[in-house]
């Protein structure tokens, strides 16, 4: 933004309606009054009541837990879960690997096991450098260059769990495209 301020000034000229309505919808732990589990807990099941579809916190590794942090999860896990059935929304918790990690897997997500345990999908997504792989996409099997590649960790029903697809990031736009599913990782 700071390399291009004139652009920017323009698109934010351009989207001020759209990014006003977004906004309304965002909260940070300041503005919530929530910094740990339990309050968490509570503005979730707020949200839900007042028919919110879709409820994300992230990242979730902010909350301050208290007690033993394994307990704190599991609790926390097991209320959100109440909360999404009770009123038919979704919660997506957004995490980070443990430190030093450079390959997320499922195994291991900053927080409690129970993150990995009692979560019904887990889904990761890796920065990398272009790297070409073999992907099916819906003009066929073609190897491709990707510089970001989501993993299905965990899956409801099992299918897709394990699956990777490849994506392109562009910095210049600030967007994803995805460009299909891995068949096969180029060496």
């Amino acid at each position: 933004m700071a390399a291009n301020g004139d652009r920017t000034r323009e698109l934010l000229n351009q989207h001020t309606d759209r990014l006003e309505l977004l906004a309304r919808h965002l909260w940070t732990s300041e503005t919530l009054g929530a910094e740990t589990l339990e309050q968490l807990t509570e503005w979730t099941a707020t949200q839900a009541k007042q028919g919110r579809r879709i409820i994300c916190v992230d990242p979730i590794t902010a909350a301050a837990r208290t007690g033993k942090p394994w307990v704190a999860d599991l609790a926390f896990l097991r209320s959100i879960k109440r909360t999404a059935t009770d009123y038919g929304c979704s919660v997506v918790l957004v995490t980070h690997p443990q430190r030093g990690v450079t390959e997320p897997t499922r195994e291991n997500l900053a927080g409690s096991a129970a993150y990995e345990r009692f979560s019904e999908t887990i889904i990761t997504l890796a920065n990398h450098d272009d790297k070409e792989a073999t992907v099916k996409t819906s003009m066929g099997t073609i190897p491709m260059k990707h510089n970001r590649t989501v993993r299905i960790e965990k899956a409801r029903n099992g299918r897709g769990t394990g699956c990777r697809l490849a994506f392109r990031f562009d910095s210049d736009s600030l967007t994803m495209s995805e460009i299909g599913l891995i068949v096969k990782e180029d060496k």
